[in-house]
């Protein structure tokens, strides 16, 4: 019978301090996680703030090269309306496809440097995006966090804002933005 006894205390013991092993001792180093606010990072941060600019002034400078393009156009359709009444049949004919292929020259002219602009902002914002989520990692590792997740349009539901760090890593970028110029 006191065998029985210390076999059984032996074993609670021993579920015990497995136990408070398992959920405290193992979980004291568990991976620190937080969340930053994505949309807010990339509507705060430094850089991005003048990338996008760079990225809206480009895209002015297209557009007016495209509007001058355009007018020069409509110049040439608005003078041939004027002066078809006194134009012949073949001279109305031949200035007809010649404003014809125009208006086709700028339609193609205009997707492909659209496409090219857009093309060229998706890769700089791409690389914009790869060298934040760097500096994002280096906070991170700097500040003992294992995890960290960016909330994007409902990707996580629900978050403690206790561990939400956004304003941390914003700073963070922001210093080692404004350290870089």
């Amino acid at each position: 019978m006191n065998f029985k006894k210390l076999g059984l205390y032996i074993l609670t013991l021993t579920i015990l301090l497995f136990s408070y092993h398992f959920l405290f001792v193992k979980n004291s180093n568990i991976s620190h996680f937080a969340y930053v606010d994505s949309q807010k990072l990339m509507k705060e941060y430094k850089g991005m703030l003048e990338l996008n600019e760079t990225l809206e002034q480009k895209g002015r400078e297209l557009k007016a090269s495209l509007d001058t393009l355009s007018m020069e156009l409509q110049n040439d359709i608005k003078k041939y309306e004027k002066d078809r009444s006194s134009m012949s049949e073949r001279e109305r004919k031949t200035n007809e496809e010649l404003i014809g292929r125009k208006q086709q020259q700028f339609f193609q002219y205009k997707a492909s440097l659209e496409e090219k602009a857009k093309s060229e902002n998706q890769k700089i914002v791409s690389s914009e995006l790869i060298k934040i989520n760097g500096l994002i990692a280096e906070f991170g590792k700097a500040n003992g966090y294992s995890i960290i997740f960016g909330t994007t349009d409902g990707n996580i539901l629900y978050a403690n804002p206790e561990i939400e760090i956004t304003n941390e890593v914003l700073l963070f970028l922001n210093n080692k933005y404004d350290s870089g110029k």
